[in-house]
């Protein structure tokens, strides 16, 4: 009867499982978990702030794009024609640029100019991860027009 009360007990106390294989798991799901949330905060940080560094390229090129738009050639307005001073709106965006500390490229016809700004994002997180600093760049063409309801064709 004694070896019925013993099987008994055991029943009693539940599957009993050998968890010596599972020693050690929650330390690896814990630096799992905890290596994904850095990634996860990472990508947000250092995306919003690529995203802020194409912003702030773009408003810069804008700008610039603006500067050298007004150099409006004196002779083409003689004639009836407006059209952009390329040498001299060149030189006004390209100043404009550089008195923002910023670095681009400028690309002037008769009647647009457009300015192209590269910025380099330095990654404070994704760093760790072996991603280094990003360039992105912001690019603003600006056309000259004659006329106030439309433009010329």
């Amino acid at each position: 009867m004694s070896g019925d009360r013993s099987l008994l007990n055991h029943a009693a106390d539940g599957p009993q499982r050998d968890r010596r294989h599972e020693a050690g798991s929650g330390g690896v799901f814990l630096v799992v978990i905890t290596s994904a949330l850095l990634l996860l905060i990472g990508l947000t940080f250092d995306g919003g702030r690529i995203l802020a560094g194409r912003r702030e390229a773009y408003a810069l090129a804008n700008e610039a794009a603006l500067a050298g738009a007004q150099e409006v050639d004196p002779g083409a307005l003689r004639d009836g024609r407006v059209e952009i001073d390329p040498g001299l709106a060149a030189q006004r965006a390209t100043a404009h640029l550089a008195a923002t500390g910023a670095t681009g490229s400028v690309t002037v016809d008769q009647t647009q100019l457009t300015v192209t700004v590269e910025q380099t994002v330095p990654m404070s997180f994704l760093s760790v991860i072996g991603l280094g600093d990003r360039t992105v760049e912001g690019t603003a063409t600006v056309r000259i027009v004659r006329g106030i309801e439309e433009a010329d064709q």
